[in-house]
């Protein structure tokens, strides 16, 4: 994740749903909440791949809503 305004956010509910050669799971939000991005920074996360998934391009819809 990027952020590049100009303050802090920190992550108070996020909405991930990742597709990946037909299936569909949504990742729970507990991945992030509470997460710090600082202004003009970069966050990386890494997350378990979903069980029965194939490995493959993946597709990613990301919705957040910050607190700052």
């Amino acid at each position: 994740m990027r952020n590049e305004g100009t303050a802090h956010g920190i992550i108070a509910d996020a909405n991930l749903t990742i597709s990946v050669g037909g299936m569909t799971k949504k990742v729970s939000s507990d991945a992030f909440k509470g997460q710090n991005i600082l202004a003009g920074s970069e966050r990386r996360f890494l997350l378990p791949w979903p069980e029965g998934f194939a490995v493959g391009p993946v597709q990613a819809d990301l919705k957040l809503d910050v607190e700052r």
